[in-house]
């Protein structure tokens, strides 16, 4: 049995060109709201970056097989979450809503709040239904590995008139100009 009193803390990076979780030129991604559920907090709270992602991984997998670019998470009642690797925005006649727990306190998602509050975008946490995605004028997700990516149908429904919004647009560009600014961001290639 090990011991993890005895391991000693390291840390690893990796430098490498940026990714996305969706290809930007594509227009919006699709998803499919996954029957594996999320870790209930009491289990392993997700604000915990950890390596135990099977529930992750068989959301992922679940969005794959259906044909969809991404999977969203639901909590034991039934509330939106997360997906594996990204935060969820909701737009709804002008304001932003993402859920308030259940989730990784991502570190794209709190910028897209600050962004909001700069911009005199209403923003705040909200419980979330998958009737609000479906409802929904824009959704978004939001990750380090692709910035804001609109969502443009949830399971086989257009959101919307099923192109990105004009919200999730401006956020998207608010957001690569604060990354090129150098405010936020470290340039690893020059």
């Amino acid at each position: 049995m090990r011991d993890l009193t005895q391991c000693r803390p390291g840390l690893i990076v990796f430098a490498i060109p940026y990714v996305f979780i969706l290809n930007p030129e594509r227009g919006g991604g699709r998803a499919t709201i996954a029957s594996t559920r999320a870790l209930p907090v009491q289990c392993l709270d997700p604000k915990i970056k950890s390596l135990s992602r099977l529930h992750f991984d068989l959301a992922m997998l679940q969005g794959k097989a259906a044909g969809m670019d991404v999977a969203l998470m639901l909590d034991l009642d039934g509330h939106v979450t997360e997906g594996p690797g990204f935060n969820v925005f909701v737009v709804k006649h002008g304001q932003l809503f993402s859920p308030p727990e259940g989730i990784l306190m991502g570190i794209t998602r709190l910028t897209v709040f600050e962004l909001a509050a700069e911009h005199g975008i209403p923003a705040r946490e909200a419980q979330l239904t998958p009737y609000d995605l479906y409802a929904a004028d824009e959704v978004f997700i939001t990750s380090t590995a692709g910035g804001i990516m609109p969502l443009v149908e949830i399971d086989g429904r257009p959101i919307a008139d099923g192109k990105p919004g004009p919200v999730s647009q401006r956020i998207h560009g608010l957001y690569w100009q604060l990354r090129e600014s150098g405010t936020d961001a470290v340039p690893i290639f020059d």
